[in-house]
């Protein structure tokens, strides 16, 4: 239930309620987005009372934000509160969760694991001798270079530094093929490591893509990057957007049937 409140009389309350984190709601037309923050200042400007925080540039929220102007500070008391974010939290660990399951990254980084680099099924296989190389995919196979004196944390930098450099070869490629796609240019692309999206845009025209995304086909990765090249004209996810998609990538709803 909503009801008109003087701020001020709820000033300890608010704050007091910041420190665990309160929601930060945003809104597009239909599209509405919320974020937990835990930083902000109540205070008086021009005899009304005002409250800041700040959101990062590279945040969804923060586009939104850009583009409409329109948000409100959600402030539970109580036990309403506590659900409230434990319910917020819970949903982040668990897309957190489920987005390392089905990545098909590797986990143990130990012989025979079974991993997934661009679309195809690969076992990391440690090949022994006197003689070093860097790992390369042979016969459904990463191969990794070991001996004697080789430890777990080598072989983890090893692999680790073989797919970042895999990924952002061939996600620079495919924004490449994107841009002459859709015919929109992003002023930088960022390619590293995401939690709980493929990639993002954000309002300076700054596109980051999750390398992740390297266990997926080069057609997924395109997708992924028409979908944020396309954010550059609708920052958000309308019956416009999709049409802009589709124009470019006629099929991608299959394909994000495949990335699920």
């Amino acid at each position: 239930m909503k009801e008109k409140i003087d701020v001020l009389e709820h000033a300890t309350e608010i704050l007091q309620a910041l420190q665990s984190g309160v929601l930060l709601v945003t809104k597009d037309g239909a599209k509405v987005n919320a974020m937990t923050i835990s930083w902000g200042a109540l205070g008086i400007d021009w005899r009304h009372p005002v409250f800041k925080t700040f959101v990062r540039e590279s945040r969804f929220t923060r586009g939104l934000l850009d583009k409409t102007g329109v948000f409100n500070i959600a402030v539970g008391t109580g036990e309403q509160a506590k659900q409230v974010l434990e319910k917020n939290i819970a949903w982040i660990k668990n897309t957190q969760a489920k987005m390392l399951d089905r990545t098909g990254l590797p986990k143990t980084y130990s012989d025979g694991e079974k991993i997934m680099l661009l679309g195809e099924p690969l076992t990391i296989r440690y090949i022994s001798g006197n003689e070093f190389f860097k790992p390369f995919i042979e016969d459904r196979e990463l191969r990794v270079s070991v001996s004697s004196f080789t430890t777990p944390e080598s072989v983890r930098k090893q692999i680790d530094a073989f797919i970042a450099d895999l990924a952002f070869t061939e996600i620079q490629s495919c924004m490449k093929k994107a841009v002459e796609l859709t015919g929109l240019s992003p002023d930088k692309v960022t390619v590293k490591p995401m939690t709980s999206s493929w990639g993002r845009c954000i309002s300076n025209r700054h596109i980051s893509i999750n390398s992740k995304v390297v266990v997926f086909d080069r057609d997924c990765i395109t997708y992924v990057c028409i979908h944020e090249l396309c954010h550059l004209k609708e920052m958000n996810h309308s019956p416009q957007f999709w049409a802009l998609v589709e124009k470019s990538c006629p099929d991608y709803k299959a394909i994000k049937q495949r990335m699920k």
